[in-house]
């Protein structure tokens, strides 16, 4: 029940994803001012922005909610979308360096060909799981993001804090 609590107030901060995976465009609905932040909120939500890698598996935009009292936390970007249409729940863990980890999987749709000799002899549809692995410094209000599938890829953001 705690991912359904933490779905329902992200989703207030998420208007729409424009054109899902191909934009990445994302509308902040900033009437959504239910939570009050100060110095050291029990509840963060943050907006950051990626340099995105050339195989697409880092997302130009994300929200994060990261939830200290609970120990939990959400993520939520146009890949998230297509799959979920909703945000995930992740692992998260506060780090000894003040870094705070969230840590999910999404298990994605796939099309497999096997060829030989430039000829196809087996094409059949499966899913893949890539691993997310998000590194965010709220002092600094950067954030690190690792995928693993296979290859690993990895994008730093600039973050700001949703008020």
């Amino acid at each position: 029940m705690r991912t359904a609590k933490l779905l329902t107030a992200t989703s207030c901060l998420i208007s729409d994803w424009r054109n899902t995976i191909e934009d990445h465009s994302l509308t902040i609905n900033r009437s959504c001012r239910h939570f009050p932040l100060t110095g050291q909120a029990a509840e963060i939500k943050l907006h950051c922005k990626f340099e995105t890698d050339r195989n697409g598996w880092i997302p130009e935009e994300a929200i994060y909610e990261i939830n200290a009292t609970s120990n939990s936390a959400s993520a939520y970007d146009a890949l998230i979308y297509h799959v979920h249409n909703a945000p995930v729940g992740t692992k998260f863990s506060e780090r000894k360096d003040g870094r705070h980890r969230l840590k999910w999987k999404l298990k994605l749709p796939a099309k497999i060909t096997r060829s030989l000799d430039n000829s196809v002899y087996r094409d059949y549809e499966t899913f893949r799981t890539i691993t997310y692995t998000a590194f965010i410094d709220l002092e600094t209000k950067t954030a690190l993001l690792k995928t693993s599938l296979g290859r690993s890829a990895e994008g730093n953001g600039t973050c700001q804090i949703l008020k």
